[in-house]
């Protein structure tokens, strides 16, 4: 052993010796990170970097007050900036604590502390380390029943959940959103912070543990949900993050957001676009609200329109074995049979398979079949090279000729569903059931068709143009977002996976640069309560095997008839 390894080591147990601990936690870009816990100081940051980064950048990062006093010191290859604990930003507090101290645990209503480094710790500490007040030492020490300020190595120390800085407290799980038309969306709002540089505003968002770019951001925060536009997206905020590898991103990186690709609730709150939203929101729920619910016992005198997406030429998403067209057909006539069985509820399906009628299919493979009929007058082929153009507007004609006839009748309005029953493929990665319902900060004041194709049908020529207005579409973006929520949690309390960021969801993107969208089949729609579901993610190799199960697809059926007779005040 060489006179220089034995000084090097001789001076890294010195300073181990007077620092009591150093653990390294993480590196992030440029810095690599270290917990230092000193009887003389306490618990500090350590940032290392051999960069030539500034005091101001790392208080920017890593510090919560612009006036928290940073330490420097250089050496010969690195800088290493001392940042004290009560100075750091929560995410890094919590950090610190969890790698100092992996044996501490809440439970019962206390955060359980145990002692581990001698000397360094002591009552008053332990309360700003935990609470963010050393005054609250006196609380501690009455509740343990303790003599003295110093703490034994070894012994436990409780804390009252009260006391605890808010990310020790344990998280408390939301109310279900049932009756609450708002409860979509997100309280993630306080996790995103604006700021603007030379190419723009942009929105911060630190990855937490297990979390990913794809999913954690693009997915939750842009609303984006297809593949390409998936990782279109994410490599371009890396890009502006300064992220080489989107898969080795630290815990509490800085992830930067262009602003003009946030979906509108959240953007800044002083911003056009989320007082759109808000606004938008507010108002649908209000108009809902007023809207009464007309009850019916056994669902008597409610009529539902069931739409299996696509059919004849057009399979829909075809991956891992599995397509939409007859999956979604199947879960459709179960619905349908249920309905007819156990229910007094009149079922009225947009579709007819000429080979097997409304026959279910209690296998994991369906034969795939193309004989499928939308049921106009006269009947219209989806076998036809016209069914994804035409097809998809005359499902609307349909369900408005069949919404206009039953309120001629007097059916109220309130006592007609409409939903159309889909499967996704999105990016792999996402999994679960969506429901798009219609958006009143989208809606057209017009739609209609007068050319050849479509005025064949009855349907249409009944009624070539319809009109809408904002009022009557926020109704039912009201109404249709309570049954879907009453659907979404059914689904979950039947252990059926739903989205996890949003279930239900207002409008669809194509791509990172197109504009939002409703889908044809509920933004032309005259029926007050309507929806899309998106069963699942065939690109997603869990959500396809469930779909292809019978078993599932039974208990999905279930579930949305379930929903409609709690809907209509059935227990």
């Amino acid at each position: 052993m060489g006179k220089r390894t034995l000084i090097l080591l001789f001076l890294i147990n010195t300073i181990f010796l007077f620092a009591s601990t150093v653990v390294y936690l993480k590196k992030e870009g440029n810095f690599s990170l270290y917990a230092y816990l000193t009887k003389s100081d306490g618990i500090q940051l350590v940032v290392k970097t051999k960069s030539s980064a500034s005091k101001n950048t790392v208080r920017k990062i890593y510090a919560n007050s612009k006036k928290a006093k940073i330490r420097y010191k250089r050496s010969i290859r690195t800088r290493r900036f001392y940042i004290k604990y009560q100075d750091l930003k929560d995410i890094y507090k919590e950090i610190v604590i969890k790698k100092l101290f992996p044996y501490d645990y809440f439970k019962n209503g206390y955060y359980y502390h145990k002692v581990r480094y001698k000397g360094a710790e002591s009552l008053w500490r332990v309360a700003v380390w935990f609470t963010g007040d050393g005054m609250n030492y006196k609380k501690i020490k009455k509740i343990n029943k303790l003599r003295k300020n110093s703490l034994y190595y070894k012994t436990t120390v409780k804390i009252p959940e009260n006391l605890l800085l808010s990310f020790l407290k344990p998280e408390k799980k939301k109310k279900s959103g049932k009756n609450n038309l708002n409860s979509g969306k997100k309280e993630a709002k306080p996790l995103l912070e604006y700021r603007k540089d030379k190419k723009g505003e942009y929105a911060i968002y630190r990855l937490k543990k297990g979390e990913a770019l794809y999913s954690a951001v693009v997915v939750r925060f842009t609303g984006r949900l297809d593949a390409d536009s998936v990782m279109e997206l994410a490599y371009k905020i890396a890009e502006r993050s300064g992220i080489k590898d989107v898969t080795d991103i630290p815990v509490g990186y800085p992830i930067k957001i262009p602003v003009e690709y946030l979906l509108p609730e959240y953007k800044p709150k002083n911003s056009k676009e989320y007082k759109q939203y808000e606004s938008d929101l507010k108002e649908s729920e209000l108009l809902a609200s007023k809207q009464k619910i007309e009850k019916s016992k056994n669902l008597e005198g409610v009529y539902v329109i069931l739409d299996p997406g696509h059919g004849g030429a057009d399979t829909g998403a075809m991956y891992n074995g599995v397509w939409e067209d007859d999956y979604m057909y199947d879960i459709v006539c179960r619905i349908k049979r249920i309905l007819e069985t156990k229910t007094k509820a009149v079922v009225i399906p947009t579709v007819w398979d000429k080979s097997s009628g409304y026959k279910i299919f209690n296998t994991k493979k369906i034969k795939l079949d193309r004989d499928e009929y939308l049921m106009t007058t006269p009947k219209f082929n989806l076998n036809s090279k016209l069914a994804s153009k035409v097809g998809v507007n005359l499902r609307w004609y349909l369900a408005n000729y069949l919404n206009s006839k039953r309120i001629k009748s007097g059916v109220n309005p309130s006592k007609i569903v409409f939903i159309s029953f889909h499967a996704d493929a999105l990016y792999k990665k996402v999994r679960g059931t969506m429901i798009y319902i219609p958006y009143a900060g989208l809606y057209r004041k017009k739609a209609g068709r007068r050319n050849r194709v479509y005025l064949k049908y009855y349907e249409v020529r009944v009624k070539p143009f319809y009109t809408f207005t904002k009022k009557e579409v926020s109704v039912s973006e009201g109404l249709s977002r309570k049954l879907a929520y009453k659907i979404i949690d059914n689904l979950k309390n039947n252990g059926i996976t739903v989205h996890k960021e949003k279930p239900v969801r207002e409008f669809i993107f194509r791509s990172r640069y197109s504009r939002p969208f409703v889908p044809a089949v509920i933004r032309y729609n005259k029926v007050m309560i309507k929806m899309l579901i998106e069963v699942g993610n065939l690109k997603n190799k869990k959500d396809a095997k469930s779909i292809a199960n019978p078993e599932f697809r039974e208990k999905f059926a279930e579930t949305v008839v379930q929903s409609l007779l709690e809907f209509y005040g059935n227990k």
